[in-house]
């Protein structure tokens, strides 16, 4: 359980960061010739500046400390508990755990 909030945290962050990075260019892209109309400053879409790449690591960094909590929470209050018989699992839940396997585990 701990690996698993710890990687969806992971996976939020970096799907987010990528996101963003994309919307961002994006943007300037679409405004970049309304800027240089304007006010006579041209504005490259295609520029990368050095902080825009080190964002990507640290977000990956925060993601996996901002996970750490509640995984934590989780395994201490499954250590708690004791292990515990389920029913018969849905074939959904059954699908959904193997492909984290798949993921976590190749």
């Amino acid at each position: 359980m701990f690996s698993v909030i710890v990687a969806e945290a992971v996976l939020l962050c970096a799907g987010g960061g990528l996101v963003g990075l994309l919307l961002g260019h994006a943007l300037v892209f679409v405004a970049g010739p309304i800027v240089e109309a304007k006010s006579d400053i041209l504005i490259d879409p295609w520029f990368f500046e050095s902080q825009e790449l080190a964002i990507l690591p640290a977000l990956l960094v925060l993601a996996v400390i901002v996970g750490l909590v509640p995984g934590l929470t989780a395994y201490r209050r499954r250590r708690r508990q004791g292990p515990q018989r389920l029913s018969a699992p849905c074939e959904i839940c059954v699908n959904l755990r193997n492909l984290w396997m798949i993921f976590l585990f190749p």
